[in-house]
């Protein structure tokens, strides 16, 4: 017996007083209760029994419906009375009283739903779990009357009660263990008719959850799993959105069942469908974001428990590659990561997708026809992953801790290096081309920097490994300290909580190199200046670093305390004239890190020359210093200074030590230039400070040692100029001397131009000092011929002074100074100097030896101003003029246009976006709109000029065609204006007859370029036509004598790098096919027909272009193969042909996925290949092998005639590498072959009309490996997989 709850009773009773006067056989409800609760059945029975038969069924509908009207407890009760009172004996009469009870219960349940109040719920389902128990005495028909009735109240769209619907599953439990037919209805359970009328029914919106609950619980066979499945997920927009996450916990339940694929995709799609249709407020996407949380909580449990459904969701992404990547999918992505089992796949798998598709975004980007032409849609996965980490505050937080190891993956990633490849030491420019990798690395820096400003509780996490990759000295470190700046200086109030976690860095500096050093002290900068025990702290470590005995922890002190200074000194120059307690503090630390400085003038010469390096550059940024640093740079640079006999000379010999090898010490030149550049700044400023005597003193010590340079010998510095610089200890010590002294002279140039700016005196004095250079770096370059160390390419001359002389002397037309810049001008050995030592100063910033800043912009603008002024007619760059048939003339002006080359050259690597300022300063044509464009023009125009007979400047051309080709890379020109250099490249390689190489192949290449999707002049085929003219073909009835068309840049000497370079690009366009075969490929296994139907049109255009693209490729290489090849260049087209193939066999297991449409382009293109490219190839091949015979009877025949001569070496491995690469090749044309058949089979279109069987080979294709691979021809692994087939080889010749 079930017992009823005593307080529902007792409380039903208080509320209805009506139900006491209701009496059953006249018997008051209460006695009847009685009876049922004392357990008496026999006197229940005997009760219902003494009504008679014919009136039973109306006085008990009657009672029932009055006892649901008045009393629902007692009603209950009453029913199960009656249900035990009707047990006790099996009859008709009994089984009709109990289905009266049933059915009058169910039509109550059926209108009740917005009646029944929450404290009777509890005994609504007592009663329902009471009625189920006693399912099993009812006849099949009444149980199917049930049902009926029941699908009838849902069709009729009912007040239905949700406990109600928790009998069906009994129900047709029962109902399904015999076969009963309904309607006559064969070989058809009612179960089944049940199921499938029940989801054709439509359901009102507070019955969905309740109908989605019972299906879980009915067992069902595989093709219902998937019917239920499918039609819950339809069902999902009728749904409220709040009534999801139940309806999905449900639908996740009855995956235990199977269909798990089909089900997590499902819901997936549909929220990837939600997140499409975004409503415009930001309340009701709030909502949704949350629901979307609750749904993935729900699914990585269902996930958790079972490991399949899982494993299903991760296959379903890889399969569609990029085009599911939804901030859901990523979302659930993320959130499965925690669990472990999962993590390390998904982590991944996400590092590697986000790759392919900035991959994949740069390829297009760098196309121009599949930017044109390309279908389907660009996923910008940057904004897509951001977007993740914005919303992970908004019900999302579980994918936190999972995107903070993304993130660090991703930073990771950008240091793809070679095994045991050594780690590079200075920080990447920042302006330089970007790869994949660095936007991987870049995103993922975005991703951790918005965790750490969002979410409080990765921030602890997120410093743990930044500061574990800079303890390590990770490879991806320079990204991780650019994290670390950007983290303290945006978040500085989030940081504070975490300054001694940072602080805890400053213990490990010493295995860091010098910029990574500087790096992390600029980063934790802004704590230093905010925080003094932080300050102190790190000051008391730098002052124990710098007594370190190891060289590295003494030179990270020393950066630490030069980026200290130049913080304070910002902090001075930036604080208004009120703030002046700031100002003091801000000084007090400057003597003292001045203090500390002075110190590392008795340590390394490393780190004496690197503090030089420092002070230069802060001489120029911070005056108010400037006397600090003369005082302590005078004190040092006196003890090297001797004032014997009248006359100042320096000590050189206190600048060297060593026994057996002498080395330098003291880096004197710098220290001499640190001294009058300060003294050159004081004069300028009167900034003397306290020091006027010392300052006096050394203006005079100057002055004479100018005179003994230029009066003394070289003797007096302790150069031997007699001896020779022989590998002793003598002439070493006498080659640094040298060394020394010609950057002390160079310094002291520099001073004279600072000190005595443009009178004729101080031009004088540089030209004395001038000659004695010159002088002694010729006896320098005689004694010694290979020169070691410095030399001119190290000049210590700043480039504010090469600027500002060469503007002086090329660009100033002032008569006020005519006599000046005559001095200068008479001496053409001292022009020809300072533009060599601009040029080499430039060459080394674009090449990354030395470093640039942004302040460097105006002296490139002078320096190109200048002599764009001097040597070129109204600033323009295709009138020089000088006349250029002249050598001497020649040779400067290489130097000079190198020099403007390498400017241009280093604005559009480092700072592009002031290309366009650059051009109006140094053309100073301020009014022109398209000033870039005018300039390549101009430069097109010297171009011709210089690659004419007359001057014959080819390394100069190639520089400028170089800095064109730069010019395109940023998108300044229009297809216009491209069009228009493409056809001055083309007319070049058709009317110019260039025998150097170089310039031919930059000329090809940027032809090649610029004629991107351009198949009118047919470029490839042309060059390809007239290689195989030049070098003469191996097919014996091939006898064209002539050609329609001629390009005479290709000739005997250049048509090898040109055949090379034409290789490249067709291997550039066979990546981009391969890769379009792959996204179609992909796009056709989606399972959404109303999407490909949206797109069909323009997938048809890119289908046509890689047709064209295809045969364009075919026609090319099928008149290579039949050239006479040779070496390297016969070696790359074998490979080249193996990757066609390769393609080919994309295109073919693309058809064989999408054969109902069969092209005439495509039926064309493979009949082109079957009747001509296959056909040559196999003569190529008989060629090839023909070639080798000769040549290793040729070597026979040496090694007879030459006793223990070994075999060339070269030759060798040649022979190896052919025995792999056509071996592999022939299976390529195989594996072709055998999809051509398949296909032909499947369409019904003979592509095999002009196929002829493969000849035989001297290898055997491992057949048993290709048959395990029919049934899978569909996988995707297989294109990748292709190329690594094993062969099994038999030289049979050699056998024999």
């Amino acid at each position: 017996m079930v017992e009823m709850d005593v307080e529902s009773v007792s409380e039903s009773e208080n509320s209805n007083e009506l139900s006491t006067n209701l009496t059953y056989c006249n018997k008051s409800i209460n006695d009847i209760l009685e009876l049922f609760n004392s357990a008496k059945i026999n006197e229940l029975t005997e009760l219902f029994d003494s009504i008679s038969e014919d009136n039973e069924e109306k006085q008990v509908k009657k009672y029932i419906k009055s006892l649901l009207k008045q009393n629902i407890t007692q009603a209950v009760q009453f029913i199960m009375a009656l249900f035990q009172a009707s047990n006790s004996n099996i009859s008709i009469r009994h089984l009709k009283r109990k289905k009266i009870a049933l059915f009058c219960f169910v039509k109550w349940l059926e209108h009740s739903n917005s009646s029944v109040k929450p404290s009777t719920e509890k005994l609504i389902s007592e009663a329902v779990n009471f009625l189920i128990a006693e399912l099993d005495s009812f006849t099949d028909i009444i149980l199917m009357k049930l049902c009926d009735h029941i699908l009838e109240a849902i069709k009729k769209k009912k007040d239905i009660c949700s406990q109600l619907f928790d009998i069906i599953p009994p129900t047709l439990q029962i109902l399904s263990s015999e076969k009963i037919n309904k309607n006559e209805t064969s070989n058809a359970s009612y179960k089944n008719e049940f199921i499938d009328t029940l989801l054709n029914l439509e359901w009102e919106q507070n019955i969905s959850i309740p109908i989605i609950s019972i299906l879980k619980d009915i067992s069902l066979n595989k093709s219902q799993i998937e019917l239920v499945s499918e039609n819950i997920i339809n069902r999902f927009d009728t749904l409220d959105i709040s009534e999801l996450p139940s309806a999905i916990y449900q639908l996740l339940l009855i995956t235990k069942k199977g269909n798990k694929n089909a089900i997590i995709t499902g819901i997936v799609d549909y929220f990837c469908k939600l997140e499409k249709n975004e409503p415009n407020t930001v309340e009701k996407n709030k909502n949704i974001k949350q629901i979307e949380g609750t749904v993935i909580l729900q699914i990585c449990l269902g996930m958790n428990l079972d490991h399949n459904l899982g494993i299903q969701f991760i296959k379903y992404m890889k399969e569609t590659k990029t085009s599911n990547l939804t901030k859901f999918n990523i979302s659930l992505l993320l959130s499965m990561a925690k669990i472990h089992r999962y993590e390390d796949t998904i982590l991944d798998y996400l590092k590697s997708i986000i790759l392919k598709c900035f991959k994949d975004n740069m390829r297009l980007k760098n196309s121009l026809w599949l930017n044109e032409y390309y279908p389907f849609k660009i996923i910008d996965i940057s904004d897509l992953m951001l977007s993740i980490v914005k919303d992970s505050t908004i019900g999302n937080e579980q994918i936190i801790q999972s995107m903070v190891k993304l993130g660090f993956i991703l930073v990771d990633s950008m240091s793809v290096s070679a095994p045991f490849a050594k780690q590079a030491d200075k920080a990447p420019p920042k302006n330089e081309e970007k790869t994949p990798y660095d936007y991987t690395c870049e995103l993922g820096h975005q991703i951790l920097y918005k965790l750490f400003k969002l979410h409080d509780i990765v921030r602890m996490s997120i410093l743990d490994a930044i500061m574990s990759r800079i303890v390590s000295k990770s490879s991806s470190i320079f990204k991780i300290l650019e994290l670390l700046e950007k983290i303290i200086r945006k978040c500085s109030n989030s940081i504070i909580p975490y300054h001694n976690k940072i602080l805890e860095c400053i213990d490990y500096i010493s295995p860091l190199s010098d910029s990574m050093a500087e790096m992390l002290f600029k980063a934790i900068t802004p704590i230093i200046n905010n925080n003094m025990n932080f300050k102190n702290t790190v000051l008391l470590n730098l002052r124990k670093r710098l007594y370190n005995k190891e060289y590295n922890s003494r030179q990270n002190a020393l950066i630490g305390f030069i980026v200290l200074l130049k913080s304070q000194c910002e902090i001075i120059k930036n604080l208004e004239s009120e703030d002046i307690q700031s100002a003091k503090n801000s000084k007090i630390l400057i003597y003292e890190i001045l203090g500390n400085i002075r110190r590392c003038f008795k340590q390394q010469p490393e780190i004496r020359l690197k503090l030089y390096e420092y002070l230069l550059v802060m001489i120029d940024e911070y005056e108010d210093i400037v006397p600090s640093i003369f005082e302590i740079v005078f004190s040092q640079f006196k003890g090297y200074l001797d004032e014997s006999d009248g006359n100042v000379v320096l000590k050189l010999s206190s600048c060297i030590e060593g026994n057996d090898e002498p080395y330098i010490i003291e880096p004197l030149p710098y220290l001499l230039s640190v001294l009058t550049k300060s003294i050159s700044v004081m004069v300028r400023t009167e900034n003397l400070n306290v020091f006027s005597k010392l300052f006096d003193k050394s203006r005079d010590l100057m002055r004479q040692l100018i005179e003994s340079i230029c009066d003394l010998d070289f003797d007096a510095f302790g150069i031997n100029t007699i001896s020779d610089f022989t590998e002793n200890y003598i002439g070493n010590s006498n080659y640094l001397y040298c060394l020394l002294l010609l950057g002390c002279q160079e310094a002291l140039m520099e001073y004279i131009y600072r000190i005595g700016g443009y009178s004729v005196e101080s031009a004088q004095s540089i030209m004395s000092i001038f000659r004695r250079h010159s002088e002694l770096m010729k006896i320098t370059k005689d004694k010694r011929k290979k020169l070691i160390g410095n030399n001119i390419d190290s000049s210590i001359f700043s480039l504010v002074f090469l600027s500002d002389i060469i503007d002086f002397i090329f660009s100033n037309d002032s008569s006020k100074y005519q006599n000046t810049m005559n001095v200068y001008k008479n001496n053409t050995d001292f022009i020809q100097f300072i533009i060599n030592v601009t040029n080499n100063r430039l060459n080394n910033q674009l090449n990354d030896v030395q470093s640039n800043s942004v302040s460097d912009i105006q002296q490139y603008s002078i320096i190109g101003r200048s002599l764009l002024f001097t040597f070129f007619e109204n600033q323009d760059f295709s009138k020089p003029i000088i006349d250029l048939t002249n050598k001497i003339n020649k040779s400067q002006f290489s130097y000079v246009l190198d020099c403007i080359i390498v400017i241009i050259k280093l604005i559009i690597k480092n700072y592009p976006d002031k290309l366009n300022d650059f051009m109006i300063s140094i053309t100073e044509k301020e009014n022109e709109t398209n000033i870039i464009f005018n300039v390549a023009q101009q430069l097109k125009n010297l171009v011709d000029l210089l690659i004419s007979n007359e001057v014959a400047m080819n390394s100069q051309a190639v520089n400028i065609i170089d800095c064109i080709g730069k010019f395109s890379n940023l998108l300044v020109f229009n297809k216009n204006q491209k069009s228009l250099f493409k056809e001055w490249l083309h007319n070049i390689s058709i009317n110019n007859n260039i025998e150097d190489s170089s310039l031919a192949k930059t000329i090809v290449v940027h032809l090649f370029k610029f004629s991107d999707n351009d198949y009118d002049q047919e470029l490839y085929y042309k060059i390809a036509k007239i290689s195989l003219y030049i070098i003469g073909t191996i097919l014996e009835d091939d006898e064209e004598s002539s050609l329609k068309f001629d390009m005479k840049i290709i000739n005997k000497r250049t048509y090898s790098s040109i055949v090379m370079t034409l290789y490249y690009n067709l291997n550039e366009v066979l990546d981009e096919i391969e890769w379009s075969i792959e996204q179609i490929r992909t796009f056709l296994n989606r399972k959404k027909p109303e999407k490909k139907d949206a797109i069909k049109n323009q997938i048809k255009k890119f289908e046509q272009q890689l047709y064209k693209k295809m045969k364009y490729i075919v026609l090319t290489l099928n008149v290579i193969e039949q050239a006479q090849l040779k070496g390297t260049i016969a070696e790359n087209c074998i490979k080249l042909l193996s990757k066609t193939y390769k393609v080919l066999s994309s295109f073919l297991r693309w058809k064989l996925k999408d054969y109902k449409l069969i092209d005439p382009e495509y039926t064309e293109l493979m009949n082109n290949v079957s009747s001509s490219l296959t056909q040559d190839l196999y003569e190529f091949i008989f060629y090839l092998q023909k070639i080798d015979i000769e040549i290793a009877a040729m070597n026979e025949a040496n090694k007879k005639n030459k006793k223990g001569t070994s075999t060339n070496i070269k030759q060798k491995s040649k022979i190896m590498r052919e025995s792999k690469t056509i071996p592999n090749l022939i299976y390529m044309v195989e594996i072709y072959e055998r999809y051509l058949i398949q296909l032909t089979k499947k369409t019904g279109v003979n592509f095999l009309s002009l196929v002829k069987r493969s000849i035989s080979r001297d290898f055997r294709i491992q057949v048993d490996e290709i048959d395990n691979e029919e049934n899978n021809v569909e996988e995707e692994e297989e294109e990748e997989d292709i190329a690594k087939k094993k062969f099994k080889t038999e030289h049979h010749e050699d056998s024999e």
